[in-house]
């Protein structure tokens, strides 16, 4: 599994840069959604955001969890 951050971009959304981070180095701080700009179809481009990859592309069922909301 490799966990994957971007934070923010360049070039109107355009221009993807993610670096690893390990688990340890995930930020829980709040998010600064004054930034997005859902007029011009940005709205995860310009803040801070998590990909997790995994290796054959499948969670371990010992990772999920049931919720009832």
């Amino acid at each position: 599994m490799a966990n994957w951050c971007k934070n923010g971009s360049a070039a109107g959304g355009y221009n993807e840069k993610f670096f690893q981070v390990s688990p340890e180095e995930i930020d829980f701080s709040p998010l600064k959604w004054k930034r997005v700009d859902a007029a011009k179809d940005m709205l995860y481009a310009v803040i801070r955001h998590y990909l997790i990859v995994m290796k054959n592309g499948v969670i371990p069922p010992k990772y999920l969890t049931r919720e009832n909301v």
